[in-house]
């Protein structure tokens, strides 16, 4: 994704990538990942607090194969469900909206 965008040196917090993984539907029932399953396999890229794009696609893989999913299917969940949305961005955009419904 990132290579396509022309995005090498970016590292995520791993919050972030957890929030994203849930915005993407990766975490949830429909795939049987849990958010314990996610932080086994971003301990096992050393525990770090942010890690790379490159480090992030390792994670899925491995996360697709201990669940014997394919790792392409969790690719494009990602990818189509775009950038990961910051919490607070995403809190005002829901209210903003929220006001629109009622």
């Amino acid at each position: 994704i990132c290579k396509k965008l022309g995005i090498t040196d970016v590292k995520l917090p791993t919050g972030t990538i957890i929030d994203w993984l849930k915005q993407a539907g990766i975490i949830g029932k429909d795939t049987g990942i849990s958010e314990s399953d996610v932080n086994k396999i971003l301990a096992k890229v050393g525990g770090k607090e942010k890690i790379s794009f490159e480090e992030l696609q390792t994670c899925i893989v491995n996360l697709a194969e201990e669940k014997g999913i394919n790792p392409k299917e969790l690719m494009d969940k990602l990818t189509s469900s775009g950038p990961p949305q910051m919490g607070v961005v995403k809190e005002m955009v829901n209210k903003f909206f929220a006001k629109f419904k009622k």
